[in-house]
């Protein structure tokens, strides 16, 4: 049987979803290998940062349930200041969220154990305040619409509604108030600002930033802010510095409000991260907040153990208004979710070439509720028109050469494919002088989806593509899908997450590069029909795509 004990309703769930990711498919239902397993989280704070949208509401619940809390992430920092607001509709966007759909997105959260966190952006990145040409009479810079004048008593007005009307939404314990890249654009303080006479971008910060924790400290709700106003690049640096010189960014953690918490973001930086121990010898808490640079999110995460910071929070740039089509150009942003709640949870001490699992695998798997099931269907032979043997394809070495991976039959992704000796290689003049320009392969059968056993032979770029493929039915009709770069297939060195082409096999060249076929998956809209051909022509000169197996998959 089953025990799982806690000394928490929070507990209990966490374990629940450990028992989710050890049951395994079997003939007669499932299975699960016996175990014992004591666990708990290494960090207090676990969260992930995202902006929320009117057509992706159905997204960002999925992403809770699935992701979020499948993984045991306990925070989400909300960006909505876009929201539709009662008070101040003239700012919607033509994509921004109601406050009834937050609402909702409130509730998934809390009914799963994430604490729902939500961030308007004060007193610049203030875009939003400016939409639609409104509210420019108090921003600080005329010539520039970004931050808003903190001395004019209507920027004050304005910003109260919003957080009125944020706190009616969240009923938050904390609330992340931004307050970063202030001074990135136009003059703050602006020379010409008659309410701002005297004082630095210093003076101007701590001002605010007293205001707005006191006005929140009186409704009994703590504060978050990023850090990069209080560091300086005499000191660190990167990006994440907006102080003027050491001085000032002294100054500025000297004064910070007591009990305001730093998500102190470093996003490309590895192993040094020395702003932790600034904000703590100021007295501050911390949170280490990264993007979606694998070895990033290792060292920072373990610089956050070593400093006793609060946690991680891992966040996503991904446009003001994502739904789930940003995981065709973005998915990297959201499969970082998974190593961040894997190093939250656990403080993992191995890298992330070296964890047993592949993240982006994981997400996909997770996001999309792969049901784990080996599929068969109709296996194409293409061992006639395979003729460029492995080892021309890179004309290197041995062990460069995919002779690994073997032929006949093989199940890789859950798809049983049939695999030939040589390579079905697609190129123009940069590949192998096998290669084939154009490639006609008969089918006469019906499929739901076509899984495609297939890597580049160069590193293009992102979005570039490299073939095409064009299905054709019996009654005439065809459809022709461009296979991108980063999407529908990739490079065999890359094992970067593409949304349409999941790492199928893998193993290492001689030297530790890693070398990976990936299966693609195309989905039939016209599942009823039979296929009457698949053709795959060249569509770039300086690239080449090798296709090594290709089954025909029904329900």
């Amino acid at each position: 049987g089953i025990a799982i004990t806690a000394s928490t309703a929070e507990g209990v769930f966490y374990g629940i979803q450990t028992l989710s990711q050890l049951i395994r498919p079997s003939v007669v239902g499932a299975f699960y290998h016996s175990a014992l397993i004591e666990d708990w989280p290494t960090m207090e704070f676990r969260g992930a940062h995202w902006f929320p949208s009117a057509s992706g509401v159905s997204f960002h619940g999925k992403l809770i349930k699935r992701i979020m809390a499948q993984f045991k992430m306990n925070s989400a920092v909300i960006q909505c200041e876009a929201a539709v607001w009662d008070r101040h509709p003239e700012i919607a966007g033509p994509n921004s969220i109601s406050k009834s759909a937050l609402a909702d997105l409130v509730t998934i959260a809390r009914q799963n154990f994430i604490d729902p966190i939500p961030l308007i952006n004060v007193p610049g990145h203030a875009e939003w305040i400016f939409r639609n040409n409104q509210n420019r009479h108090f921003a600080e810079d005329p010539s520039v619409a970004y931050a808003y004048c903190v001395n004019h008593p209507d920027s004050w007005a304005f910003i109260e509604d919003i957080f009125e009307e944020t706190i009616e939404v969240f009923q938050p314990e904390r609330f992340h108030l931004g307050h970063d890249e202030v001074t990135m654009r136009g003059q703050f303080p602006h020379s010409d600002c008659p309410r701002c006479v005297g004082e630095t971008a210093t003076d101007l910060v701590l001002k605010h930033l007293d205001r707005t924790t006191a006005w929140f400290r009186e409704r009994g709700i703590e504060t978050m802010i990023w850090g990069d106003m209080m560091l300086s690049r005499d000191e660190i640096p990167d990006m994440a510095a907006f102080a003027p010189n050491l001085e000032e960014a002294q100054i500025r953690r000297t004064n910070l409000p007591e009990g305001i918490t730093i998500t102190d973001w470093h996003y490309y930086r590895e192993k040094e991260y020395p702003s932790l121990g600034y904000f703590h010898d100021a007295g501050h808490p911390t949170i280490a907040s990264t993007w979606y640079v694998p070895n990033n999110i290792y060292h920072f995460a373990h610089a956050a153990l070593e400093n006793q910071s609060r946690g991680l929070l891992q966040t996503t740039w991904a446009g003001f208004f994502p739904d789930e089509q940003v995981l065709k150009n973005a998915l990297h942003q959201f499969t970082a979710f998974i190593l961040a709640a894997e190093y939250a949870w656990s403080g993992n001490d191995a890298l992330p070439t070296d964890l047993p699992f592949e993240p982006g695998r994981v997400f996909l798997d997770s996001y999309y509720r792969s049901s784990d099931k080996e599929l068969s269907g109709y296996l194409v032979d293409l061992s006639e028109m395979a003729e460029t043997p492995r080892e021309e394809w890179l004309g290197v070495e041995n062990g460069w050469d995919f002779a690994a991976l073997g032929s006949g039959k093989m199940r890789l992704d859950e798809v049983l494919f049939e695999v030939p000796q040589n390579l079905l290689l697609v190129g123009g003049r940069m590949a192998p002088e096998s290669a084939l320009k154009k490639v006609e392969i008969e089918i006469g059968e019906k499929a739901k989806t076509l899984a495609l056993l297939n890597t580049t032979l160069f590193d293009a770029p992102q979005k570039s593509i490299p073939v095409r493929m064009t299905v054709v039915f019996a009654d005439g009709s065809e459809i022709e899908t461009p296979f991108i770069q980063g999407r529908e297939t990739h490079h065999w060195k890359s094992e970067v997450p593409a949304l349409s082409a999941a790492v199928g096999w893998r193993t290492e060249s001689p030297f530790g590069t890693p070398m990976v076929f990936r299966v693609s998956r195309w989905e039939n809209p016209h599942p009823e029909k039979t296929i009457r051909k698949i053709i795959f022509d060249h569509a770039a000169a300086e690239q080449a795509w090798a296709l090594l197996g290709m089954t025909l998959l029904g329900e």
